[in-house]
């Protein structure tokens, strides 16, 4: 009896088991019934680099011999570019191709192979923009300042003051003549706020244009056009050996040419000495002054009238003093700065000293103070 049971679940056990099998079998059939399913290789690396009206694919094969092409399908598939793969004995090929001529968007892209025998990969996906006049035309040449030009010793330099660099800018370039001869453009940083040239041709013009990268891997840059670059021809005179003398003081009188805004010359105080007051600064070799930039101490307005004489004589009281110009502060504190331009050339201003006269102001006593003194001009 018991024999009788143990084969009556023996042939339970099979008849489940084949139809188990049945049913997993039923699970693969709609994949086997053709044949079985042969794919291509898939590419192994990809990229997409946006680019002015085009985008640069990039892919790696690797062990795929049979491959014949890459296939690359963009607009759900409505748009179709087949590359075909170059024979080679090495094991790892590169592919690079353009896609020309993309409208400005964002794209998606599916990427398959072909082998020799028709089979198609499985998809890889990848995605890129194409930028063109939209993008364009957000963009302008980077902020630049009036550029001066600097005596350095016995060198002239220009300096060139930029403004704040866009996140997407690559780089500037500044085109002008250089000494040695034949047009030459420079980089300029973004991250640069001061270009300093120093092998410019006297009387060279100079142009700049700002060039931008869309994204950090881009194949393509866009350029500004050239724009005239203003410089200033007045020569910001190098007053660091310069020397001056002084009527009275109780700040020093160097300090109205240090270079440095917050310190100040004081006339002689509280003994003040009467009106006039004057300073006489020894520029070292003859020059010719074209403009005088004078600052009053900051916050305060006792500075009221400035004339400025030149001479080839140091002696204040001498007879050759000649008499360029004056200027007069408001009784406001602002402006702080007073400019004189004077015309040029005149061969009677061209001369070794200048005396800066002071002959009232605005306080009560007759106490003053000046802050600075640029002098601009030509040799």
């Amino acid at each position: 009896m018991k024999k009788s049971y143990i084969s009556l679940l023996a042939i339970g056990m099979s008849l489940f088991g084949l139809i188990a099998c049945d049913n997993f079998m039923d699970v693969h059939k709609e994949y086997v019934e053709d044949g079985e399913t042969i794919y291509s290789p898939k590419v192994d690396l990809i990229s997409f680099r946006a680019g002015e009206g085009r985008i640069l694919f990039q892919c790696l094969l690797i062990n795929s011999p049979n491959v014949k092409t890459v296939d690359v399908y963009w607009n759900d598939g409505l748009n179709k570019r087949s590359i075909t793969v170059p024979s080679s004995t090495s094991d790892t090929v590169l592919i690079e191709e353009f896609l020309p001529n993309m409208e400005e968007k964002s794209y998606t892209f599916d990427v398959r192979t072909t082998d020799g025998y028709t089979h198609q990969s499985l998809k890889t996906t990848g995605s890129a923009t194409s930028y063109g006049a939209l993008f364009r035309s957000t963009l302008s040449n980077r902020r630049v300042d009036v550029g001066s030009t600097v005596e350095v010793g016995t060198d002239i330099q220009i300096q060139i003051p930029w403004g704040t660099a866009a996140e997407n800018l690559l780089r500037n370039e500044i085109r002008y003549t250089a000494v040695a001869g034949g047009s030459t453009v420079i980089e300029v940083s973004p991250t640069e706020s001061l270009t300093t040239i120093t092998d410019a041709a006297p009387g060279s013009s100079f142009e700049y244009r700002s060039r931008f990268l869309p994204e950090p891997t881009a194949v393509d840059t866009f350029d500004m056009a050239w724009e005239s670059l203003a410089i200033d021809p007045a020569i910001f005179f190098d007053r660091t050996t310069w020397t001056a003398s002084v009527s009275d003081f109780a700040d020093p009188v160097a300090r109205v040419i240090d270079n440095n805004l917050t310190t100040y010359w004081h006339s002689s105080y509280p003994a003040a000495f009467a009106f006039p007051h004057w300073i006489i600064i020894d520029m070292k070799s003859v020059r010719d002054i074209t403009r005088l930039e004078i600052y009053r101490r900051d916050g305060f307005i006792t500075l009221k009238n400035i004339e400025y004489y030149v001479s080839d004589d140091p002696a204040h009281d001498a007879l050759t003093w000649v008499k360029i110009g004056d200027v007069e502060f408001p009784n406001n504190v602002l402006p702080r700065m007073m400019t004189l331009e004077i015309p040029s050339p005149n061969p009677a201003h061209k001369k070794r000293y200048l005396k800066i006269v002071v002959p009232d102001s605005y306080a009560a006593n007759t106490f003053t103070h000046i802050a600075e003194i640029y002098v601009y001009g030509s040799y």
